[in-house]
């Protein structure tokens, strides 16, 4: 599990696709926080599954300190994969199945997490 995740800011990794509203991540050990310009959503870092707004999250640690973390939103069918690597301090976050609303639409995560009126 990924105990004692250092406080750390992420950048997107421009040399491979990544969902582009993440504007982006931030670690305090315990939680991870998704930034979209003005939004964000914070998510617990556990390899466990936990369930935080309406995401449930789990992470896991790679080779070389990376840091995986599965987000499935739990009032779509849709799921997020996020790679955090502290050293050079980028993410990468895409889809294992293209959207329903499609890769190139601005649709903000934070807009998933509840499901619409």
């Amino acid at each position: 599990a990924p105990d004692d995740v250092p406080e750390s800011a992420f950048h997107r990794l421009d040399t491979q696709p990544s969902h582009f509203t993440i504007t982006g991540i931030d670690t305090d050990g315990a939680r991870l926080t998704i930034r979209e310009a003005e939004d964000s959503f914070s998510v617990p870092l556990t390899e466990r599954w936990t369930v935080a707004d309406g995401v449930a999250a789990s992470a896991t640690l790679l080779d070389g300190g990376r840091i995986a973390v599965d987000l499935s939103f739990l009032h779509t069918p849709h799921r997020l994969e996020v790679e955090l690597d502290p050293v050079a301090g980028t993410f990468v976050a895409q889809w294992p199945l293209m959207p329903l609303f499609g890769i190139g639409a601005d649709h903000r995560l934070t807009a998933l997490r509840t499901p619409p009126d």
